[in-house]
């Protein structure tokens, strides 16, 4: 029988049910009946001011399960309510937000009531089918995050608001009628939850709009976010809702009628009283850019340069900017590094040998020394027998690195993204990528032209590397016609090649080498080396001195060897220095020359191009320097018979 008063109730329960319990006041200790309770550790409080118990099992059992083991509804543990709010119904569920991982597994739930408190609760699945209503050290993750990572990926920006409710209606609405889709993140918990530092990591690099709720609490809290996010996201603004009304929030903004181009600007970092807080201009209608306003604020901070995307000449040239980080010191450095070849020729053996030797922090092309750090291997043409068939053959007797991961599928991009950023989310040693093979990652586009929709694809990858800082490795095929020029080579549109930081085609020869390494890009010089394959190990090694020297037939070769020792000299000359035939080394070195291997001089006397020196960049951590990497020749210098 129900008493008069909830903590009567409850005590009418532990009667029933034969538990002990001393009640002292307004204050009950008992057995808890949700569990085999030795010790009292349930304490149940009658709140007068709020009319309604409080129940805490101190072993840990959730409140739901507590109430229902002494055989009682949630109702039964408040005040009878007055007949206007009886009319309102019972307490139910009237809203259910699952905060998810990167790939759309619950994590755990905020669950909003229609009426009583607590308003919210959160609960996690228990993998039974039911709930803990308790988080414990369950993962914390921003709302909507599966869509918040693939907007990072293609750049959107993204909407910050300080509710779910906010966040579904800023998706759903201005998500459908914006031409650009709006993905909304929302802090999980009550609004007194704090920003945490992994919420920070997981908006790196992205366009942060945030909204916060109109009045001070609301703009303090966005200003503490947007000062957490500096120098992390590539861009951040705050704004308020376009209504007046204290506590408004982004739904309200939205009911009264307004647009996302109606939100009202406010300073990131707090101005003097009785500024009115917006910048001249800085609305919605205009490119967001991550520099703060500086006139009126001495305590701003600008973002960082790797983040900052504007600046006037003199601030240009007064930022010291970080040297690039290589993975392979000399020939993969940090962003796209596009590895192109004719199927079979090796990309994929040289792909993972390099993968295993920045895993290990060993010699890549068993001559450079690289440093160690986490690696992804995106093998999406492989099965894991293959790949372990391999991945043996490698490591030969070094042990399987832990730092490196192997992923057989991917979805293409953009949602592929998703899944990359979420890797290197979690592994912030990360140095490399591969991706084996680009065209796995590349969603077919009909709404587009073959050239953007290239570009669009590694731009994708482009973000990635450039906001984490790390090199990918692209594998992609050659065209099967042959051209002079190795650019050219490249499958697909010139989109692809353009859109790459660095091309890198690898190609057979003749001569002493098995294979050689065509290269060019922003932070390297246009070289070639010469490589030779071992099939017993399914490594590439580099041959040390030009790779010309090892591309070409012994007559080339004696030739080359000579004028580096004797430059400008005549064929003559060069014939009884050799000892070769004076008419075959004349005829060969008019054909090299027309080959770009060897420059005429005045006189008919010849002499060797001068080499390209290795890129001179040193690491950060002053050991990534590109030690054992030699001078290398154009690529006019092409092999010959």
């Amino acid at each position: 029988m129900k008493s008069s008063t909830p903590l009567g109730t409850v005590t009418a329960a532990l009667e029933r049910l034969s538990l002990r319990f001393r009640q002292v006041g307004d204050q009950v200790d008992a057995q808890c009946p949700a569990h085999e309770d030795a010790n009292p550790s349930l304490s149940v409080t009658y709140d007068v001011n709020a009319g309604k118990v409080l129940a805490n099992c101190h072993a840990g059992c959730p409140p739901d399960d507590v109430v229902a083991a002494l055989g009682l509804s949630w109702t039964d543990l408040f005040d009878p309510r007055p007949d206007a709010e009886r009319q309102r119904g019972p307490r139910t569920i009237s809203a259910v937000y699952p905060y998810t991982d990167e790939l759309g597994e619950v994590l755990f739930e905020k669950v909003r009531y229609n009426l009583g408190t607590p308003k919210y609760q959160a609960r996690r699945p228990d993998g039974r089918g039911g709930y803990v209503w308790k988080l414990e050290d369950v993962r914390r993750v921003l709302y909507r995050l599966p869509e918040l990572r693939a907007a990072i990926a293609a750049q959107r920006p993204i909407v910050l608001c300080e509710g779910e409710k906010d966040a579904d209606r800023v998706a759903e609405q201005l998500g459908l009628a914006a031409p650009s889709v709006f993905v909304v993140a929302a802090q999980p918990g009550q609004r007194s939850s704090k920003w945490r530092r992994e919420y920070t990591e997981m908006l790196r690099g992205a366009r942060v709009l945030i909204v916060a709720d109109n009045d001070e609490p609301g703009t303090a809290r966005g200003r503490a976010i947007a000062s957490a996010l500096d120098g992390v996201a590539a861009e951040v603004k705050l704004f308020r809702p376009a209504v007046d009304t204290a506590k408004a929030d982004m739904s309200d903004h939205l009911d009264a009628g307004h647009r996302i181009e109606d939100l009202v600007p406010l300073d990131v970092a707090d101005r003097a009283a009785g500024d009115s807080g917006g910048h001249p201009g800085d609305t919605l209608d205009e490119p967001l850019t991550s520099e703060r306003d500086s006139g009126d604020s001495g305590d701003s901070v600008p973002p960082s340069p790797a983040h900052r995307t504007s600046w006037t000449a003199a601030e240009l040239m007064q930022i010291t900017f970080p040297t690039p980080r290589w993975a392979v010191p000399g020939v993969i450095a940090e962003g796209v590094n596009l590895l192109a070849g004719a199927p079979k020729i090796g990309k994929s053996w040289m792909s993972l040998a390099l993968a295993v030797d920045v895993a290990t922090g060993g010699r890549a092309f068993g001559t450079i020394h690289v440093v160690q750090g986490d690696v992804l291997y995106l093998a999406l043409e492989d099965t894991g027998r293959r790949l372990q068939n391999r991945l043996k053959k490698v490591l030969g007797n070094t042990p399987a690195p832990a730092g490196l991961t192997l992923v057989t599928t991917c979805p293409p991009f953009p949602e592929g993204a998703a899944h990359i950023t979420a890797w290197l989310d979690k592994h912030p040693d990360a140095r490399l990528i591969v991706i084996d093979v680009f065209a796995k990652m590349k969603a077919p586009d009909s709404s587009t032209s073959a050239y953007s929709s290239d570009y669009a694809a590694v731009a994708q990858v482009k973000h990635i590397a450039d906001n984490y800082g790390v090199a990918v490795i692209l594998v992609h095929h050659v065209r099967k016609q042959a051209s002079e020029d190795f650019l050219t080579e490249v499958s697909g549109t010139n989109g692809i090649a353009g859109a790459a930081d660095a091309i890198l085609v690898l190609k057979r020869t003749r001569g002493s080498a098995d294979g050689a390494l065509h290269m060019t890009g922003r932070d390297v010089d246009e070289t070639e080396h010469a490589l030779t394959f071992d099939p017993e190990t399914g490594r590439w090694s580099m041959l040390p001195g030009p790779a010309v020297d090892h591309l070409v037939a012994d007559t080339r070769k004696a030739i080359l060897e000579h004028l580096r020792a004797h430059p400008k000299q005549a064929p003559k000359q060069i014939a009884d220095g050799t000892g070769l035939a004076y008419d075959l080394v004349k005829k060969t070195c008019q054909r090299m020359n027309e080959d770009g291997q060897i420059l005429s001089q005045k006189g008919g006397r010849y002499s060797t191009v001068p080499a390209v020196p290795a890129v001179p960049f040193a690491g950060q951590d002053g050991n990534e320097g590109v030690p054992g990497v030699s001078p290398a020749v154009p690529e006019t210098a092409r092999k010959a018979s």
